[in-house]
């Protein structure tokens, strides 16, 4: 399932065919965007029960934070309930012909090294699972210094104000 919308596979289908935003709320600093995720291939028996949900807010000082959200919309009780068991968060969705440079977050608060080049999405191993990480990944065009500091997570009181980041462990955190 996919939140940009179907693959284009098909010779009668000769338009794109995105994931229909289903909700937009923008206040001062930030816009939310729900969207209904489509199955990537088509033709297809399967149907999507997965809304996506993403903010951007600008932070000041040239930050920009995005979070994001993927809810099953699925009814547990109707006995055709799929679980969520694959997700590639927080990496998806990049151009790597624009951004080919990864650098992901630990949960001490580290970054790892330029990682190059990108590997496949899919790749088994390379990328860690989500409770593996600090919670945020950075890409970037042409990173040339391997062995910088790590980047801070930027935090927000929400008024676009700077904060302190909450302490974060994988015992805190609940997904």
């Amino acid at each position: 399932i996919h939140q940009a919308g179907v693959y284009g596979t098909d010779n009668m289908l000769t338009e794109p065919f995105f994931s229909p935003t289903v909700s937009v709320h923008c206040e001062t600093n930030s816009c939310t965007v729900a969207s209904w995720g489509q199955q990537a291939r088509i033709p297809t028996t399967f149907s999507s029960s997965v809304l996506f949900v993403s903010r951007y807010t600008d932070c000041g000082n040239g930050v920009v934070e995005h979070t994001s959200i993927v809810h099953n919309m699925d009814d547990p009780d109707d006995g055709s309930s799929v679980p969520l068991n694959y997700l590639n968060m927080p990496w998806a969705g990049i151009r790597t012909s624009n951004l080919n440079d990864i650098l992901l977050s630990g949960t001490d608060g580290s970054s790892s090294a330029v990682s190059k080049p990108i590997q496949p999405f899919s790749s088994s191993g390379f990328y860690p699972d989500l409770v593996d990480t600090g919670g945020y990944t950075t890409f970037a065009q042409s990173l040339i210094d391997e062995n910088r500091e790590p980047f801070n997570l930027p935090c927000s009181d929400g008024n676009l104000g700077e904060t302190e980041c909450p302490e974060v462990n994988k015992e805190s955190v609940q997904l």
